[in-house]
């Protein structure tokens, strides 16, 4: 890890949930010295909206460091070789979300997963995940610091989120 946030002696506890998780997470409780105060600030305010709209429970969603069964980064393939559109989606805006949370993000990667995964949720009409992917990449350009256009997307996605009163 070059920022050493992350303790290489630490995956196996990672792989050690594994038996009871399909997908583990790390938190990086004491950061390391290289974060500026702005890479710091806009890091809390895009925890922040994306709990806010995901209602999520992970600790640091931004932190990497994380561990996953190997069935489940298989899903993107087997959903596209099966023609299982729905799958495939819900893949993708995974993938998004993996890609955004790198360290440092790769934000071409995320904005090209979470647009492929709105334009297959837009064509099967799957709403909510429509609007998960419009909060990823509202939080992807929080992240980047295009203002305008996390504004709009952060907008569309808390839209969405009314009127199917989630």
């Amino acid at each position: 890890d070059a920022d050493l946030q992350n303790d290489p002696r630490d995956v196996p506890t990672l792989i050690g949930h594994l038996d009871r998780w399909d997908a583990v997470t790390g938190w990086r409780v004491q950061r390391g010295d290289g974060d500026s105060l702005g890479r710091r600030l806009s890091s809390r305010a895009a925890n922040r909206v994306r709990t806010a709209l995901s209602d999520e429970t992970i600790q640091d969603s931004g932190c990497t460091f994380r561990a996953f069964r190997r069935e489940c980064l298989r899903a993107l393939v087997l959903s596209r070789d099966r023609k299982e559109r729905g799958n495939q989606a819900w893949a993708l805006r995974l993938l998004g979300g993996i890609a955004l949370h790198g360290n440092p993000p790769d934000v071409a990667l995320a904005d090209i997963h979470y647009r492929q995964a709105l334009t297959l949720a837009e064509e099967l009409g799957m709403r909510p995940l429509g609007a998960h992917c419009h909060a990823g990449l509202g939080t992807l350009y929080t992240t980047t610091g295009c203002w305008e256009q996390a504004r709009a997307e952060l907008s569309v996605a808390i839209e969405l989120y009314r009127v199917m009163e989630m």
